[in-house]
Formats: C-alpha cells, structure tokens, sequence
C-alpha cells in the first residue's frame, strides 16, 4: 500500500483531532508544579490515588516536567502520568490539580511513543529510526522506521513506515478528541492508533508519551 493510500485510510477511519483544552493533559508541552507550600513537595505515587506508594516529590517550583498523557480519574481527581526516574522505575503519577502547562510544545516527532492494544495483548515502542513489537508470549520485532508523515487535511494525523526484512507496514497516530481507551482499564490515553505490521496483521490500540 503507498503512503498515500495508507494516509487516506487514517483520514476514514478516524476522527478529526482536537487540541488539548487546558484541563486535558498535553504530552507535547512540558509542565511546572504550582499551588504547592515553599516546605512541601508534590507527591509523586507508584500508581494514581492518594494510597498508593510515594516514589519521590517534586520542588514546589519545579519545571519542565515531562507528561506521558496518560490519565486515571481516582476518587474525582484525575493524576496524571509523569516520566519521573526512581530506581528501576521511568513514570510515576502525579495529582494533575498541581500541574500547570509551560508555553513552548514539541512535535510529536521529537519524543518517543509508547503504543499498545488489548485481546491480543501488544505493545509499540516507536523511536527516532527504530521501533519494537512485542506480545506476552515472547514474541519481538526490531523494526526501522521512516520519518512521521502529516496527513493531509487533518492536524494532529500521523503515519510512520515500518519495515522488517524487506516487508513494509504502517502505523497511523492521532491525537484523540478526548481520549483512548484500552476497552479493559480506567486509564485515558492521549493517542489512538492503528497498526499494519509488515507480515499484514492490522492491530489498533492507544499511545502515550513514552519514557525518555
């Protein structure tokens, strides 16, 4: 299938994107903390909710945090997935209510993406030049990667070629109008996409901003 072809698939399967509104979280701009006490610090938990163990904090004026997008609404508040490295750990999740947009984004090209999919179970770690496939089975793909492609026509539609030993597939990525859903979870996610491997096999699922 051409890029063009594979271009205008996305543009019928999907939906127009939205930008961002000033309470969703926007994983391509970077965020600062506010409304935090001089002596205090901003949690930062293992998973969402005040129950969840603290992995570590951020300054009362910290700045350029880095988001994934990833969302979980816990007893009405929503917390926010942050890349944040503690130990073996790349992400943490951080009371939203705290955090506040800085003015400068990036492109989606600039930052990895992290994409997966449930029955079956997959997962898309797409980077500069490469990206990964694997499944709980043991199952892994290396594959290389061409530069993102814009849509025509619609903002926030990305394609991306895939290839493998000489086979060629495609993901397509958008920015959702609210949010993704893995259809098993509460979590929100901030892309949607669709996958066609290079052996064929058509996947769809969701993206965040993966860990940097």
């Amino acid at each position: 299938m051409g890029m063009s072809k594979w271009i205008w698939l996305c543009l019928v399967l999907v939906p127009a994107a939205a930008p961002a509104d000033a309470q969703t979280p926007d994983p391509s701009l970077r965020y600062r903390v506010v409304d935090v006490a001089a002596d205090d610090q901003l949690n930062v938990r293992e998973q969402p909710g005040v129950e969840a163990n603290v992995i570590g904090g951020l300054a009362p004026h910290a700045d350029e945090i880095v988001i994934t997008g990833s969302v979980m609404e816990v007893e009405g508040a929503d917390w926010w997935e942050i890349v944040f490295f503690e130990g073996y750990l790349s992400r943490g999740w951080a009371n939203g209510r705290f955090l506040e947009a800085m003015d400068e984004a990036e492109s989606e090209r600039d930052y990895p993406l992290a994409c997966g999919g449930t029955e079956p179970f997959w997962s898309l770690e797409l980077m500069d030049g490469g990206a990964t496939y694997s499944t709980p089975d043991d199952e892994t793909l290396s594959m290389t990667t061409s530069d993102w492609r814009d849509a025509s026509g619609r903002i926030g539609v990305f394609a991306v070629q895939l290839e493998r030993e000489g086979q060629v597939g495609y993901t397509g990525i958008w920015r959702e109008r609210d949010f993704c859903s893995d259809g098993m979870s509460d979590f929100r996610y901030p892309f949607g996409t669709i996958v066609i491997l290079p052996e064929g096999e058509v996947l769809a699922g969701c993206c965040r901003r993966s860990g940097e």
